[in-house]
């Protein structure tokens, strides 16, 4: 099993994901949309190769789920969340 991490700009994605769930969902799927992804942070946690291969490099891992998806690294026994994105958001643009 490997640890994970999530950077701050991982963690100001999943807040701003229930934020706008909340103001356009409602509570109840608004907070059964941020248990899910919280579900998949940790299959990650236990499965860190389970996304598909993402980059030129080959270092970062892209697994999608519903309309985001999660962007990492492996390293080690540590998978390091860099952010999670909408669909619609460019991720070249937004990852370091």
């Amino acid at each position: 099993m490997a640890d994970d991490r999530l950077s701050r700009k991982a963690e100001g994605d999943l807040t701003e994901i229930a934020i706008y769930g909340f103001e356009n969902f409602g509570f109840v799927k608004s907070r059964a949309y941020r248990d899910n992804q919280l579900v998949l942070l940790q299959m990650l946690t236990e499965h860190p190769r389970a996304g598909a291969i993402f980059g030129s490099k080959g270092d970062r891992r892209r697994f999608v789920h519903q309309a985001h998806a999660v962007y990492d690294r492996i390293s080690g026994n540590s998978i390091f969340v860099q952010r999670i994105l909408h669909h619609s958001q460019d991720a070249l643009r937004h990852l370091p």
